[in-house]
């Protein structure tokens, strides 16, 4: 496998000190430009926002613990000011931090953190990126799948932000992801096509990047002198554009090719000369010490091939998944199983064996959980050279069977393949001789028509008057017909919308109502209630916004409703005691009512009957059947509408209440849309002369949620 030659990634693992004409770095400038900025601001948001970017450039430095301080501060802030934005780039700076430390599940979370407010602002740049790093944690852990699906997802964001240079690292990476899984068509189609992108090399770094990858799967295809000479472009690119980290990473890559090539020495040296680089500019020498481990192996120099190996392993013990591992295992057990047939001494000689066989049955492992076919066919091909040397010929042809099947099964796949791309070639060249046919039978056709139009010339003009005659006719009734039908559909439409406004106005007064709930509890220091209500109020929001466009909802979705918004209420007034009495007969999960139909009338029962109530305070809601409606009954034991009037007059002067008045304009509504009128009657309850509470009564007619179950069946199934 290759290595994960991502921008993100590798930038951080790889980018060195780039040194300007002064002796400063460009790096270094950079954030002494953004730190002026930062210190100049007036704006709190400016100020915040390129703080983001110098703790983004100083990941680039390798300053991790300081990129780390720098995201954690401005995310506290910027929480604290309501800027999303900026909590957006520092959780994304956050999760490079995370990144760096291969705390890849953390590093996933803080993106996906990044991704839900991003989602929430449209910000399609910062999209863009955060699912560039969640497909790049995917291709370092070997998911390319899963990698190519967050990169196209990005290139979407990126093509609707017009954001050009993501658009070509996304086509590389895509393509670079196709190659890693051998389907090399694909990987050239994307790579090329980033590269015809950015065609004039204007993204030095980008162009080196993609050709860098051009060169891999040239290398994979065993076009040698193709893959040097995109090598090549790559290093000359990043040594021009000051990034030693990628020049170290090209020079490594041109070892590779010579060693295919079979020239070990040219090899060794490169590698070495890749391994200096990498050591100067801070980066991983994970891969390079994989490289020099099996190089060290074909020129029998088994100690410093060990040495290698092991270090790799150490660096990778934190993933024990990952498929690099397997390049390790593999090259670590072929270096046991050479030295073993070089071993004069039989005892040593096993012991060689049995340790290539431990760390073979590992690569194994990984390999067959990664579906990797071409790492099992080389396990497998060195585990029979083991047991063969172990003389144990019953194992060695187990596997070197096992070593057929997958060549055998790894080139039908290839042979599929190039059977699929000869059909569609075959398909599309009958299909151009048959458009060719199509155009010589029209000619014809075209020949004979121009000879009957001479003969037919005077009939086809009379013909051609009457139809024309008739068609205008047809065309007018058409018209008035579709113009009558437009007419309806728009007082429908109209209809429509005035609910969904209705609607839209019943959520912000329910949310102002809550929130003032809150408050109230916070300004009286009840931390415990004031959190448990915000808790409860989160979810009872999310069910809000899952039913925000519908109309209509089941009577069990109205009871589920109101029964998490009583259990806010009950936060708020502990002694408030609540029944809630359903028919069993009632078919909670048939009958449909609107959305948000009782919310408010209970809210009113409490907030103006029952708040201000001494004593007991009770409210009772009834859900029942009559013969052709369902039935809700709302009672209180409140101070009455009388006296909450005289109430709200006294202390709420200016306030209009608009939740009733919502309510019955969506009820008119929905009576003219569907011809069924929801009745309302409320009720003053008096004993022996004084309020004693109020009784609503609402009435929902079969016929109304039938046509709303029909309509909403409808909904969905043409969604």
């Amino acid at each position: 496998m290759g290595s994960p030659k991502k921008y993100f990634f590798l930038l951080l693992l790889f980018c060195g000190s780039v040194q300007c004409s002064t002796g400063q770095s460009l790096l270094d400038k950079t954030i002494d430009s953004l730190q002026s900025i930062v210190n100049n601001a007036t704006a709190d948001s400016v100020r915040l926002y390129h703080l983001n970017k110098i703790g983004y450039y100083l990941s680039l430095k390798n300053d991790m613990e300081g990129a780390r301080e720098l995201a954690e501060k401005v995310l506290q802030q910027s929480k604290n000011l309501g800027y999303k934005l900026g909590e957006a780039e520092a959780l994304n700076n956050l999760a490079l931090y995370h990144w760096g430390k291969e705390d890849l599940g953390k590093a996933t979370e803080e993106f996906n953190n990044a991704v839900s407010i991003n989602e929430g602002l449209g910000n399609n740049n910062g999209l863009t990126g955060n699912h560039i790093n969640l497909g790049n944690i995917h291709y370092v852990r070997g998911n390319f799948m899963e990698a190519i699906k967050e990169y196209k997802i990005a290139l979407k964001y990126s093509e609707l932000g017009g954001d050009r240079r993501n658009a070509i690292i996304l086509n590389n990476n895509i393509g670079d992801a196709f190659a890693q899984q051998g389907n090399y068509t694909e990987a050239l189609k994307y790579l090329f096509a980033s590269l015809k992108q950015n065609s004039n090399a204007v993204e030095k770094d980008l162009y080196a990047m993609c050709s860098m990858n051009i060169g891999d799967v040239y290398k994979k295809l065993k076009n040698y002198p193709e893959a040097l000479k995109y090598f090549n472009i790559a290093k000359e690119n990043y040594r021009e554009f000051g990034l030693e980290g990628y020049v170290g990473e090209c020079v490594r890559f041109i070892g590779e090719v010579y060693e295919k090539q079979g020239n070990y020495e040219e090899a060794l040296k490169n590698y070495l000369e890749s391994k200096r680089i990498y050591v100067a500019s801070g980066g991983s020498l994970v891969l390079v010490c994989n490289n020099l481990g099996r190089i060290y192996t074909h020129m029998s120099k088994f100690t410093e091939a060990h040495d290698n190996f092991n270090y790799a392993i150490k660096k990778l013990k934190r993933l024990e998944d990952n498929p690099i591992l397997i390049e390790t295992y593999t090259g670590m057990g072929e270096a046991f199983e050479r030295e073993a047939g070089k071993e004069k001494n039989t005892a040593v000689r096993q012991k060689k064996y049995q340790q290539a066989i431990h760390v073979l049955n590992q690569a194994l492992s990984i390999a067959k959980e990664k579906g990797i076919k071409e790492s099992e066919k080389e396990v497998y091909r060195i585990l029979a050279n083991v047991y063969s040397g172990m003389n144990d010929y019953q194992k060695a042809l187990a596997y070197q069977q096992l070593f057929s099947e997958v060549s055998d099964s790894l080139l039908n796949s290839e042979n599929a393949h190039k059977m699929e791309q000869l059909r569609t070639q075959y398909e599309v060249e009958n299909a151009l001789t048959d458009e060719k046919l199509k155009q010589e039978e029209k000619l014809a056709q075209q020949k004979i028509a121009r000879k009957r139009k001479e003969d037919l010339l005077i009939a086809g003009f009379t013909i051609f008057i009457i139809v024309f005659i008739l068609v205008g006719l047809m065309l007018r009734e058409r018209n008035q017909k579709r113009t009558a039908i437009e007419k309806a559909e728009a007082g429908h439409k109209m209809a429509e919308l005035e609910l969904q406004s209705l609607r839209a106005q019943l959520n912000p007064h329910f949310m102002f109502n809550s929130l003032n709930a809150i408050q109230d509890l916070i300004l009286k220091e009840d931390n415990h209630r004031s959190h448990l209500y915000l808790s409860r109020f989160a979810k009872l929001l999310r069910v809000l916004l899952d039913n925000a466009t519908q109309p209509f909802v089941l009577v069990k979705q109205e009871m589920e409703f109101l029964e998490l918004y009583l259990s806010l209420e009950n936060l708020r007034i502990p002694d408030l005691q609540v029944s809630l009495d359903k028919d069993p007969a009632l078919n909670m999960e048939e009958r449909m009512v609107p959305n948000m139909m009782l919310q408010p009338y209970i809210e009113n029962a409490i907030w103006h009957g029952l708040s201000g109530k001494k004593g007991e305070r009770k409210l009772r809601i009834r859900i029942y059947e009559n013969v052709n409606a369902t039935e809700f009954e709302i009672e209180d034991n409140g101070i009455g509408r009388e006296k909450a009037a005289a109430i709200k007059a006294q202390y709420k002067q200016g306030h209009h209440s608009k939740g009733m008045e919502l309510l019955s304009k969506r009820f008119g509504l929905l009576s003219s849309e569907y011809g069924e009128a929801i009745d309302v009657s409320v009720t003053d309850l008096y004993d022996n002369g004084e309020a004693r509470g109020t009784l609503v009564k609402i009435s929902v007619p079969f016929n109304l949620s039938e046509q709303a179950r029909i309509s909403a069946n409808d909904t969905n199934h043409h969604s």
